[in-house]
């Protein structure tokens, strides 16, 4: 075999290889289904318990999968952004709260959420919890839904929802979340009934 010959062999070997590789697709997390959660700041509650309403969460828990736009081509996943858009969030309560009358939505401007990204230590407490950047919850969803790409959020599983207000007082109170995506699938979750004071 000759120079020119074989030379030719690792050119046409490069260009297969490399020249012809598909890039891997980009994927994002679908939100499949979520729970929601009573908690004293990050502490789940699993019973009906009693909690100073300043220290109330509703934690809400993501249960996500990876779409794959095409099945056979390996994927990145993306940083930002989900893959079915929110179309509308609505929360109710058994409870009259927040100026609002038992069943009607509640106005989402009276909440704020936020994924801890912190690190965590036993002495969590009002000041360490401030620490996390929080968003009003038609924020969050603009952001999940990535319409300001260079903002777009990290798509975490586990988010923390509070009162703007903290000072709110209900017996037996639940609070209900109604999640439509704009594919029409909607996801309805209810926590356990909780007293603030």
């Amino acid at each position: 075999m000759t120079n020119k010959s074989l030379i030719l062999i690792i050119v046409l070997l490069q260009v297969f290889l490399f020249g012809c590789k598909q890039k891997d697709a980009v994927c994002k997390q679908e939100i499949s289904n979520f729970k929601l959660t009573n908690s004293k700041y990050l502490t789940n509650l699993d019973t009906i318990n009693t909690v100073d309403s300043y220290k109330f969460r509703i934690h809400l828990k993501l249960n996500t999968t990876v779409i794959k736009n095409n099945t056979n081509t390996p994927c990145i996943l993306s940083s930002k952004g989900i893959h079915t858009n929110i179309k509308e969030l609505k929360i109710t309560s058994n409870f009259k709260i927040l100026n609002t009358e038992i069943g009607n939505p509640i106005d989402l401007n009276n909440f704020r959420i936020y994924a801890c990204n912190l690190l965590v230590s036993n002495t969590y407490d009002d000041t360490t919890d401030s620490k996390n950047d929080r968003y009003k919850l038609n924020e969050w969803i603009d952001l999940l839904n990535t319409k300001n790409q260079e903002k777009g959020l990290k798509v975490s599983t586990d988010y923390y929802i509070e009162f703007i207000d903290k000072f709110q007082s209900a017996q037996n109170i639940t609070f209900k979340f109604s999640l439509e995506l704009v594919n029409g699938h909607v996801i309805d979750a209810e926590t356990r009934p909780v007293n603030l004071i």
